[in-house]
């Protein structure tokens, strides 16, 4: 059962899908539709799922489902990866694995290697106020901050030693 995105509690559970680069203007509207068609039949155990889904930045799928109206199962979380991987596909993108992390700098997200992280740091790539974009949060809550300075990440163990 889709609903907006903005209804859901702020406690419901996300799933961040980062793009391999910006999802052009052009698929947006078709990319979210696909995905609004699937949320519509996302089920589990034969329940349907309370969820909704968005487009941040042009570069991060995410879906959301409100787990206090019917948990999703294992069978369907994984109906819904492979199902954000064949809608990224369509529309010419690829799901990036998790070992980036996804600094904003004017305006464009730059991915990074998690090795390469305390090098871009040397580099003067990022600091305590470079916005990242948290791939790893849980909720909407968490999703709806960010992005947020690094300082205020699980990044700012790589200021404590470089400073």
């Amino acid at each position: 059962m889709f609903v907006p995105f903005d209804e859901l509690p702020a406690n419901s559970r996300v799933w961040i899908y980062p793009l391999n680069r910006p999802l052009p203007n052009t698929r947006e509207k078709e990319t979210e539709a696909a995905l609004v068609e699937f949320i519509r039949q996302w089920q589990a155990h034969g329940q349907h799922l309370k969820a909704s889904c968005c487009i941040a930045l042009h570069r991060f799928i995410v879906l959301a489902t409100d787990e206090t109206f019917c948990a999703p199962s294992g069978c369907a979380i994984d109906r819904s990866v492979q199902a954000v991987n064949q809608i990224a596909r369509n529309a010419g993108l690829e799901i990036m694995d998790r070992g980036h992390i996804f600094f904003v700098l004017n305006n464009t997200i730059l991915p990074v290697p998690v090795q390469e992280i305390k090098k871009s740091l040397e580099n003067g790539i990022w600091n305590a106020e470079t916005p990242v974009f948290d791939t790893t949060v849980t909720t909407r809550q968490e999703f709806m901050n960010n992005p947020l300075p690094a300082r205020n990440t699980w990044l700012n163990r790589y200021l404590k030693v470089s400073v």
